[in-house]
C-alpha cells in the first residue's frame, strides 16, 4: 500500500492539487492519505493552527474521490506535536508511517512550515534507511511554472529528481471548490463599479475571453466570474462580505481583479495614485485569502504609463515575495486590447 502524507498549512490548495493528480496517476497511485496538521498553540497570540484548514482540505479530497471511476481514497487527519521543531516533527510522522511493514510511502512536503518540511523530510528519510520505497514531492510555483517536482529518494541517501508538465492545466477546481476550500462563503450583495469600472470589466472579460477563459462556467476550472452581470461577494469566516468584481480561474489559479466604483460604494478614484495603490494592495490580500500565494491580482486605472508605472515600483518594494502577483493596469491597458491581453495572460503564465 502506498500512503501519501502531506503538511497542512494554512493555505491548503498546493496539497489539494499535490493529492488529487497524485491519486489521479495509472502507476503508483496512493491508496490511502494522511493530512498533518497542527494545533492551536495558546502561548502565541493569533496561533489558530491548521485543523480547520485540514478539515476542508479532507472534505475537498474526500468528494473528488467519490466522484472518480477508481473509488475512494481513504483520508486520514493526523496532529502534529509543533509547528516549529522539525525533531519533533520527525518524530511523530516516523512513528506513525514506518509501524507499516512492507509499504511504500509518499511525503509531500509543500505545505506547513519550515520546520515541518524539514521534519517531514528527515522522516522520509528515515523511511528509505528502513528499506520502504519512499517518493517525496512540492508544488513548485517559483517564475510561474505551476509543476510538481517527484524525487525518488534510496536506501543509501541518493534521490533522483523529475518534474511534472504544468498542472494547472491537468487539475481545475471550479468556483464553489475554490471558495470552500479557503473557508469562503458566496453571500451578500457586491458593489456596483461606476461607469469606467464598468467599462473596464467589459475589456478584462474580452480579453480574458481570448486567453480561454469562458463566463460563468462552473465545471471546468477554467472559468470567469464578474460583477456585474454575475454578481461575486464572498465572506471568509466573521470577516465582512468583499466584492469580487472580477474572479478568472485558470485551472487552480486565481486572479482577482478590481475596477474603479465611487467612494460611497467601497470604491476608489481611477486617477489619483494614493486610491489605485490601496486598491491594489486590497486586490492583492483577497486574492491571498482566496487562491493563496498562487494567486493574482490586477487593479485597473486611468493613469498614464509613468504614474502606473510608479505605482507598480511601489508595489513590487513592498511586495517583495512575489513581485509579479499583483499588476496595475494603466490607460494604455484600457485603450490597447493587445496589450491588455498579453499582460493578462502573463500574469496567468
Amino acid at each position: 500500500m502506498v500512503t501519501l502524507a502531506l503538511l497542512v498549512g494554512t493555505n491548503p490548495l498546493p496539497n489539494a492539487v499535490a493529492a488529487y493528480w497524485l491519486c489521479c496517476q495509472p502507476e503508483g497511485a496512493p491508496e490511502r492519505v494522511r493530512l498533518y496538521y497542527t494545533r492551536p498553540r495558546p502561548d502565541v497570540h493569533g496561533d489558530q493552527g491548521t485543523s480547520h484548514a485540514a478539515e476542508r482540505l479532507k472534505s475537498f479530497l474526500e468528494r473528488r474521490f467519490s466522484a472518480q471511476a477508481g473509488g475512494q481514497v481513504p483520508v486520514e487527519l493526523r496532529p502534529l506535536p509543533t509547528p516549529i521543531d522539525a525533531q519533533a516533527v520527525r518524530r511523530s510522522i516516523a512513528d506513525d508511517l514506518l509501524n507499516q511493514e512492507g509499504s511504500a510511502l509518499h511525503v509531500n512536503y509543500t505545505g506547513g512550515t519550515k520546520a515541518m518540511a524539514r521534519g517531514a523530510w528527515l522522516a522520509a528519510e528515515d523511511a528509505a534507511g528502513h528499506g520502504h520505497g519512499v517518493v517525496v514531492s512540492y508544488l513548485d510555483d517559483r517564475q510561474g511554472q505551476h509543476c510538481l517536482r517527484l524525487g525518488s529518494l534510496y536506501q543509501n541517501g541518493t534521490i533522483t529528481w523529475r518534474r511534472t508538465d504544468d498542472l494547472r492545466w491537468q487539475v481545475s477546481l471550479n468556483l464553489s471548490e475554490l471558495l470552500a476550500l479557503h473557508g469562503f462563503t458566496r453571500q451578500g450583495r457586491p458593489r456596483r463599479p461606476d461607469a469606467i469600472g464598468q467599462d473596464h470589466l467589459r475589456r478584462l472579460e474580452a480579453a480574458l475571453g481570448q486567453v480561454g477563459l469562458a463566463p460563468g462556467q462552473q465545471t471546468d476550472g477554467r472559468s470567469l466570474f464578474s460583477s456585474p452581470p454575475a454578481g461575486l461577494c464572498a465572506s471568509f469566516q466573521q470577516a465582512p462580505p468583499q466584492s469580487l468584481d472580477l474572479l478568472a480561474i485558470a485551472g487552480y489559479q486565481a486572479l482577482v481583479c478590481q475596477v474603479p466604483a465611487d467612494q460611497g460604494n467601497r470604491g476608489y478614484d481611477p486617477t489619483r495614485i494614493g486610491d489605485v495603490k490601496h486598491a491594489a494592495f486590497r486586490a492583492l490580500m483577497l486574492a491571498t485569502r482566496l487562491g493563496g500565494e498562487e494567486a493574482r491580482a490586477c487593479v485597473t486605472s486611468t493613469l498614464d504609463d509613468d504614474q502606473a508605472s510608479l505605482v507598480q515600483q511601489s508595489l513590487t518594494l513592498d511586495d517583495r515575495d512575489d513581485v509579479r502577483r499583483v499588476t496595475v493596469l494603466g490607460r494604455s491597458h484600457m485603450d490597447q486590447p493587445d496589450l491588455l491581453r498579453r499582460t493578462l495572460e502573463e500574469m496567468l503564465r
